[in-house]
């Protein structure tokens, strides 16, 4: 398993978006939570053309935490989820260590290129 050295600070413009975790206790924060993912993975699937890449167990500033494998494998379920809402897939994922646990790329992308629009959710 590799090791990722060095992420830039996470920009708001662009395809790519970091999450340190994405973990919720009460299922109407989750849901509420999902959609405000959703409609921000439109955008950033706008951004890059109709890919985007989500990397997961990373701070905004570009720290390289890492996450526990649970917190990774329900931060991944819950991209997939909100990767739903838009017509969008999870078509690439790689795991790699992080300085205090795991860290994950998602590339996503529209499952229909006429998809892509401003309008987001």
């Amino acid at each position: 398993m590799n090791k990722i050295n060095y992420i830039p600070p996470e920009n708001n413009k662009g395809c790519c978006e970091y999450k340190l975790k994405l973990i919720f206790n009460q299922e109407e924060v989750r849901e509420q939570k999902k959609i405000k993912i959703a409609s921000q993975m439109k955008y950033r699937i706008f951004q890059g053309n109709g890919k985007a890449i989500y990397i997961l167990g990373v701070s905004d500033k570009g720290d390289i935490e890492g996450i526990e494998e649970y917190e990774l494998e329900e931060s991944i379920k819950f991209i997939e989820e909100a990767s739903l809402l838009i017509n969008a897939t999870i078509y690439k994922k790689r795991i790699y260590k992080g300085n205090n646990g795991f860290i994950a790329t998602l590339r996503i992308e529209l499952l229909n290129k006429n998809d892509l629009e401003h309008d987001f959710i």
